[in-house]
């Protein structure tokens, strides 16, 4: 009897050694946020998006984040327009500084981390929070 198999990884598995670092150092939970690694499929129209990582906050605030790892102009304006069309989903984009042209705008303020090498649970934890703060005043 044939099995077939996807040819997309097990949720397990992670696309880089930055996302597998930052699961490993934040933890299945910490501060009251819960992470669940790809736990959500986004679809509108025809456009279809899996964050890497889903932030649930036992106070009921629900982020999505996603890692920009290998970068182009081209890579980093196609997450610009999946983060305008699921504005209403709270994502995160985290975006390596690197990458970055000195006149460059990621946009969004506090949609958006720029980090060095690593993504810092500090940094994380910091924007989650605002989501949370605004989740709470809106």
């Amino acid at each position: 009897m044939r099995r077939d198999t996807s040819h997309l990884p097990d949720p397990a598995e992670f696309d880089s050694q930055l996302e597998e670092n930052f699961a490993k150092q934040f933890g299945a939970s910490r501060d009251g946020w819960h992470v669940i690694r790809e736990g959500e499929i986004l679809h509108q129209r025809q456009k279809v998006f899996m964050p890497d990582f889903v932030f649930q906050h036992e106070g009921g605030a629900r982020v999505l984040l996603e890692i920009v790892g290998f970068w182009t102009p081209e890579y980093l304006n196609y997450k610009r327009r999946v983060l305008r069309q699921f504005r209403p989903h709270h994502l995160l984009l985290a975006v390596p500084e690197r990458s970055l042209r000195p006149d460059a705008s990621v946009g969004d303020g506090d949609k958006v981390i720029v980090y060095k090498t690593a993504l810092k649970v500090k940094e994380v934890l910091k924007a989650l929070e605002i989501f949370r703060q605004n989740t709470h005043t809106a």
